[in-house]
């Protein structure tokens, strides 16, 4: 699996010797978050609508089928929320 912006985070921030005080812990935040480059997070979100289909996959939420007319009844997910990714015309 690809790493998330935590995982980013904790390798960064709990690198030997781990921060002994809030101070060391708040500055290894800011110098973990700075040292995260415009293309590691342009591709965080790039990589967001397949990990979302993966997650909802994973859950095995099946189609119901009525049969007499043929219909497909989708799963609909509510987000309370901004969603920052595009999933291409709303297919998933």
């Amino acid at each position: 699996m690809s790493p998330t912006l935590w995982s980013i985070m904790t390798t960064a921030v709990y690198a030997d010797p781990e921060p002994q005080s809030l101070q060391a812990l708040k500055h290894r935040l800011r110098k973990a978050w700075k040292s995260i480059s415009l293309s590691t997070l342009q591709n965080l979100i790039g990589s967001m609508p397949n990990r979302l289909k993966a997650v909802i996959k994973s859950m095995e939420i099946p189609f119901h089928t009525n049969s007499e007319h043929g219909q497909r009844h989708r799963l609909m997910l509510t987000f309370s929320g901004p969603l920052l990714c595009n999933f291409n015309g709303g297919v998933m």
